[in-house]
């Protein structure tokens, strides 16, 4: 049983099956409570039903609104699942034998020129961080995790943890996981300095740990994690797109197209000097989402907010309401200021999330 234990949280790491679905099966493996083991007694049977002129009228049920889950529980779930998986990670929680670390330093230049170099980092088991700084060349380290019978082993399975490929135009690292390497007994944290003059196109992927970036420029950014926070602060971007499964996602970004995807976190996202028309798509299904919304002059507001068991809060002045409803627990505000149409400048904001509450004004803060 403990194979096969091993075998779905293997599945979770390569993504091929969710959080969710993983609990399933390991509950399935569990023995089942009822059966022929020795001393169990069956249930009595069920007394029949009376005749059907001797019953009561059936009477209808009235419709329930879906059970609510407190926000305070809901954006919590994330927390603890990711501290928990990083717990694991940290602790060796899997493998066999003592837990070593080992640190290796990759640094270079780009090619001088009017082109985005392309950053892609893909990790398992440890974070991807990236910030800039004033300095002509990159500095990577990498900080390699292994549990292994002996040092030398170890070592030897350090040494083939890393593809790195670079040209001066890219710079990609890349977790080698090869047959070795036991569930959660190896892990890789990236954490990289960039020049701050240059314009980069950001690839970010980790399975189980949080991506942060800081005081970047970029065409493009994409941030993935499976259990982790995803957090962008000051990050100067045309279009950003980030998923989680369990954590919290922070956007502080100037980028015009946003598409941030939680399972079970919270969103909060921060506007910065935003130029011209912009997008938010954002989703969670177990949390809360915030939005801050300035008020300068010429700009027109496009809400399209829904939730099955939380409250909306639009703090708008002047909005011409398309939909606003409330039906069974569930809650849909649609919404655009006057005058949309001709505003010179249109932020459309489309939120939805199943437990939690949605609240878009000025006052929303950094989290």
């Amino acid at each position: 049983m403990e194979s096969e234990r091993m075998l779905i949280l293997q599945m979770v790491a390569e993504k091929k099956i969710t959080a969710a679905e993983a609990v399933e099966l390991l509950k399935a493996l569990e023995p089942s409570s009822k059966g022929t083991r020795a001393g169990w007694v069956p249930e009595p049977p069920e007394p029949p039903a009376p005749p059907a002129s001797m019953r009561p009228p059936e009477m209808p049920e009235p419709p329930q609104a879906p059970r609510q889950v407190p926000e305070h529980l809901s954006d919590d779930i994330a927390s603890r699942i990711g501290s928990l998986v990083e717990g694991l990670i940290s602790n060796f929680g899997f493998g066999f034998g003592d837990g070593f670390k080992f640190e290796e330093t990759v640094e270079g230049t780009f090619d001088a020129g009017d082109f985005v170099p392309e950053i892609d980092f893909k990790t398992s088991n440890g974070r991807v961080a990236v910030e800039s700084w004033d300095q002509p060349g990159y500095m990577v380290k990498l900080i390699k995790r292994v549990k292994a019978p002996s040092e030398q082993e170890a070592r030897a399975r350090a040494a083939d943890m890393v593809r790195t490929e670079r040209d001066g135009k890219k710079l990609s690292i890349r977790f080698n996981q090869t047959q070795t390497m036991i569930l959660g007994s190896h892990g890789l944290a990236i954490v990289a300095f960039l020049p701050k003059d240059r314009v980069y196109r950001f690839l970010l992927q980790t399975a189980n740990g949080r991506v942060e970036m800081k005081d970047l420029k970029a065409t493009t950014v994409d941030a993935t994690t499976s259990n982790g926070v995803v957090k962008l602060d000051a990050v100067e971007a045309e279009r950003v797109e980030t998923r989680t499964s369990n954590g919290k996602v922070l956007l502080k970004t100037s980028a015009k197209d946003v598409k941030a995807h939680s399972s079970n976190g919270r969103i909060t996202v921060l506007p910065l000097g935003v130029v011209g028309d912009a997008q938010y798509d954002l989703h969670t299904s177990n949390g809360s989402i915030k939005v801050r919304s300035g008020k300068p002059d010429g700009i027109g507001f496009s809400f399209d907010l829904r939730t099955t068991n939380g409250k909306i809060n639009v703090e708008e002045a002047g909005l011409e309401y398309e939909v606003n409803e409330k039906h069974h627990g569930m809650r849909r505000v649609k919404a655009r200021s006057k005058g949309f149409e001709e505003a010179g400048r249109k932020i459309t904001v489309a939120a939805h999330t199943s437990n939690g509450s949605i609240s878009v004004g000025d006052w929303v803060e950094w989290e």
